[in-house]
Formats: C-alpha cells, structure tokens, sequence
C-alpha cells in the first residue's frame, strides 16, 4: 500500500495502481457519493471521480460489445471449456415502505464455476477502448421477459413411484463405514475426552471443535476454489411463471455460449415448484440443499413421532413446545441440526456407558475403576 501511494504521488496520478482504483471504485459503489470520493482523491488515498466514471463506462461497454457478439451477457470471470452451473433468486429491495410503492422486486442470477489450476487464459477484448468516455452513447438494453402461459395440473406424488432408483442414493460401502467411524469418533471425543485423551480437563470445558470443523481438520480433499459470476438483474418477480421462463431461456442461452451442452439451474422451493412446470429440452431444474436438508429433517420429525422425543426435548429445558413443534415438522433448520445432534449424543453416551460397564464387570473389576 505504502509503495503504491510513494509511485502515485512521484508520478502525479498519472501511474493508476490497483490500491487506487479499487479504493474509488469500491468507495462509489458502496456510497455513490461524489463528495466522498472527491474528498479522498484530494488526500491521495484514491483515484478521482473522473476516473471512475471512465472505468465504469469502459466495464459497461466491454459488456455490450461482448454481449452483442455473443448474443448473451456473460460474466468476465466465467470461462469456456469449465462446467457452469446457475442458481436464480429474488432481489427485494425497499420492500418495507409505509404504503407498500416504490419497492423493487427483481430477480437475479449467478453463474458458479470451479477454478481451475493454473494460470487464466488471457481475455478477449471486444470494446474499443482507445478514447475515454465518461458516458455511454445508448445504455445498455434490459432482458426481454418471455411471456408463459401454465396450463394444466401438477402432477401427483404417484407419478415418481418407481422412478428413483434407490440405489443411486446409497453411499459405497467404504465410504459409509469411513463415514460412520468419524462420526462415533467424533462423538466419544465429545462425550467422554477425559478418558480417552487422559487427560485432567475441567468438567464445562470442550477441547473437541464442532462436528463441521472435526471433520474439516481430519479432510484430506483439496477443493479448489469457485467463481462467481453475477448475471444482470431481470425486473420480474420469481414468482410469476413468465420470470421464471425469462431465467431458463437465459441460462440455455448463457449454457450455449459457453459450448455446454446441458443447463443446471438451482431454485429455491417456491420458484422451483414453477419451474418444474415447464419443461426444456437439455435443461436439469434442482432445488437448493437448503430446502432439501428441510425436508430430510421433516421426514425424520414424521418418522420419530409420538417417540417421546417431544417430551425430551421440551422437559429438558433444550427448547420450548413451540419451537420442539417446528423443528419436528422442518420448519427451522438450525434448530433442527442441533437438536437430532443432541439426541444421538445422548443415545451415544447412554450405549458407550453400558457398554463399559459390561466390560469393567466381565473383567472383575468396579463399577468405578477405568478398563
């Protein structure tokens, strides 16, 4: 940082390093202020409003000379030749106004693709950028919204008997049983770390990290990083079908661009349930893990109804009755999490306990002594 201010201030800002341009352009975005730009320009801590208003007139008519050779707007940091997959969701924003106008409902797109090792392939410049513009000559057109029309009703949960294959859900057997042992491992160092590192630890006080972290610690995978790319916002609301339409004829659009034969497209529950109602051809529509995690959780509250574990949770002072009902239906994920967490320690700690026991009494000794 300090070397960049000493070669701006020696060269007069003639020299724009990247500690100034990104302090002016960030500050702008963030605040849109000119004042406050200004002000930090005249201090050298940034570049000037000019400057930006150049910088941002060449970004947007880089976009619009890419868009109109390619057909379709793109995000720079996606590549050709990388998976791409997309995920679409409402952008509210000012939708809390006192009479309920002036509020913005949009929906928005993103690209994520896996960074690949390696250095990046040079990009392709399409814009002529010879002259500075402050200003664009025609702005930049909006997407098209394509009208849809549903007919029809939604099909019946009958209709999907017997077309998952159960198989293609089921872990490999190693991998279950590596699976299964970090877990028990997991667990014991929680519940009873005392003895299995003996070591001499205060009884409120947790070495072993979160079930998260645990299993980050003892990973062995390398992910590589991913890309984000944000797609121009479609003034539509995600719940009306013609927006959703507009999303998937864009995403094929944006897929064929990229020479990607197949479109993957994430949804949240409620827009995934119109998405569904329109089928494409070479398009895979998914919901989020989220709202899937959402209902396994439901699947195990039905499951275990009428167990007691109401009463346990509830009795125990873990939670309150209101929120013991929601976590059973699937209503609260982190709630949920937690709560099936701590009745599969209890039920852990309650089985390693008998178990000792059993051995402590099979080898002669106390119900007290360690084996």
């Amino acid at each position: 940082m300090i070397g960049q201010d000493m070669v701006h201030t020696a060269m007069h800002s003639r020299v724009k390093t990247p500690k100034h341009i990104g302090l002016a352009v960030t500050v702008h975005h963030l605040t849109g202020s000119k004042q406050i730009v200004t002000l930090l320009n005249k201090m050298g801590h940034c570049s000037s409003y000019d400057d930006v208003e150049v910088i941002n007139t060449g970004l947007a008519r880089e976009i619009k000379a890419k868009a109109d050779e390619v057909g379709v707007i793109i995000p720079s940091n996606i590549s050709r030749g990388v998976f791409v997959q997309f995920a679409a969701d409402n952008n509210d924003l000012n939708e809390e106004t006192l009479d309920g106008k002036q509020t913005t409902h949009a929906t928005t797109i993103v690209a994520y693709q896996r960074q690949q090792f390696g250095p990046n392939s040079p990009q392709k410049v399409f814009a002529d950028h010879s002259a500075k513009r402050r200003s664009l000559e025609l702005p930049l057109p909006a997407l098209t919204i394509y009208e849809c029309g549903v007919h029809g009703r939604r099909p019946t949960l009958k209709a999907f008997l017997g077309k998952v294959q159960e198989q293609d859900f089921r872990f490999p057997d190693d991998l279950q049983a590596s699976v299964e042992t970090k877990d028990l491992v997991w667990f014991l160092l929680r519940l009873h770390q005392r003895v299995l590192l003996s070591c001499e630890l205060n009884k409120d006080q947790q070495t072993t990290p979160s079930w998260s972290a645990f299993n980050a610690m003892v990973s062995t995978l390398c992910m590589p990083r991913t890309n984000i790319g944000y797609c121009p916002m479609i003034a539509g609301s995600p719940t009306e079908y013609s927006t959703v339409y507009t999303v998937l004829k864009t995403v094929q659009a944006m897929t064929r661009s990229l020479n990607q034969q197949d479109s993957v497209v994430t949804f949240d529950l409620a827009t995934y349930t119109g998405a569904t109602l329109k089928s494409l051809k070479n398009l895979i529509v998914c919901m989020w893990g989220f709202h899937i995690a959402l209902n396994f959780l439901s699947v195990i509250g039905k499951k275990f109804e009428e167990s007691g574990i109401e009463d346990l949770l509830t009795e125990s002072g873990v939670y309150g009755s209101n929120t013991t009902l929601a976590l059973l239906k699937g209503k609260s994920y982190n709630c949920g999490v937690h709560a099936h967490k701590a009745d599969d320690g209890g039920i852990v700690e309650i089985t390693v306990a008998s178990i000792l026991q059993v051995a402590r009494k099979g080898k002669g000794g106390s119900s007290t002594g360690r084996c």
